[in-house]
């Protein structure tokens, strides 16, 4: 049986869809439109945005945060007041 010849896409096309992914639009919905697998759509989005492969997604604001906490480099110290420390009555 013969294999498909594979498509080759454009960097336009490549960036055009990468950037209607970062817009918010569903990612299965604009790869059935473009008639391509959504694992392509990624391993486009991880190349632009110079991951490599199997590297997670940089996480930015609240999702950044781990366990409720903020990352260590970002932690601040509590004060004597957040600690209960010189409350009355001691």
């Amino acid at each position: 049986m013969a294999r498909k010849k594979a498509r080759e896409f454009s960097r336009e096309f490549k960036v055009a869809a990468v950037l209607r992914m970062k817009a918010g639009e569903s990612t299965a919905r604009l790869a059935e439109e473009l008639q391509l697998r959504r694992k392509l759509l990624y391993e486009w989005k991880q190349r632009m945005e110079g991951r490599r492969r199997g590297e997670p997604e940089p996480r930015v604001g609240k999702a950044a945060e781990v366990g409720g906490h903020a990352p260590a480099g970002q932690r601040k110290q509590a004060s004597a007041a957040d600690r209960g420390a010189g409350t009355a009555g001691g």
